[in-house]
């Protein structure tokens, strides 16, 4: 690590892998993966769940539920489907708001992993849409 930094900062030396023009382009599809109102109530109750949960002091906010929301479409897209499922939901409910809720007690101010834990069980206690 001391020897690639001799040079300067490795990061400096880094090239982009996508223009501006792509990521808004990207953007775009993103916006465009369809959420069938049954995910759109089963993202809601997930949020719901946070805010109503006794181990949590906040539960997720609107703009945690709508980088959910972001989120889950990006997964899709990613996945190469034009709709999102309940898995996309699940599987990036805790790295997305695992950070933005706070827990009650002595969970604040750290212990991610605990907090983490939190938002998964309340995610399996969510039922998911048939």
């Amino acid at each position: 690590m001391i020897t690639s930094h001799r040079q300067g900062e490795p990061v400096d030396r880094l090239e982009p892998v996508l223009t501006v023009d792509q990521i808004a382009e990207l953007q775009r599809h993103v916006r465009q993966v369809r959420v069938d109102d049954s995910i759109n109530s089963y993202l809601l109750d997930v949020i719901r769940a946070t805010r109503q949960s006794e181990e949590l002091r906040v539960g997720a906010s609107i703009r945690a539920t709508l980088s959910l929301y972001r989120a889950s479409q990006a997964a899709a897209l990613v996945d190469g489907r034009t709709y999102v499922v309940p898995d996309d939901v699940k599987q990036l409910a805790v790295p997305v708001l695992a950070h933005r809720v706070i827990a009650k007690g002595h969970l604040q101010g750290g212990q991610r992993d605990a907090i983490e834990a939190i938002v998964q069980r309340l995610v399996d206690e969510v039922p998911v849409p048939g």
